[in-house]
């Protein structure tokens, strides 16, 4: 039987991990430990640390949301807004001028996750990028329109 064990890098929950694994369980172990092998010792299935817990990740958009031009998790192309929508640097250059025309903010190029597992499931093989397509052409009136109030003001003013 496969068994989760929240804070299974403790004190207590290293006892219980060791007495499933002991018993022929397959053990997945969740704590806050960096190095979680110092407090279970047995056969762990996977050893999942809190900082690898968090799946509020980026999801790393595949196209941009305006011409649907292909982002993919290694573009250096690809900008973000606080909200994570996702454009090329053309569209927000020039028909966006830096301004999400969903939540008026600014952009910035958009991080690449690591390809290689340097530190736990913290990369792409482990933590892949979305295939979730948003293709939402922008009027380009309109949000001249919606831009022109707020493009002056630099985007931690906004």
């Amino acid at each position: 039987m496969k068994i989760v064990i929240p804070g299974g890098t403790g004190q207590v929950g290293g006892i219980l991990s060791r007495t499933l694994i002991a018993r022929g369980h397959d053990v997945v172990v969740l704590g806050s430990r960096h190095h979680p092998t110092k407090a279970v010792t047995g056969t762990v299935s996977e050893v999942v640390t809190a900082h690898q817990r968090n799946d509020n990740m980026l999801e790393l958009r595949p196209t941009c949301e305006n011409c649907n031009k292909p982002l993919p998790p290694d573009s250096t192309e690809a900008r973000i807004c606080s909200f994570e929508c996702t454009f090329c640097a053309s569209c927000v250059d020039d028909v966006l001028t830096n301004v999400c025309p969903n939540c008026g903010g600014g952009f910035c190029p958009r991080p690449i996750r690591p390809t290689t597992a340097w530190n736990g499931a913290a990369h792409l093989g482990k933590r892949p990028a979305s295939t979730q397509i948003t293709h939402r052409p922008v009027n380009a009136a309109a949000h001249a329109l919606f831009a022109a109030s707020i493009r002056q003001l630099p985007p931690e003013q906004r």
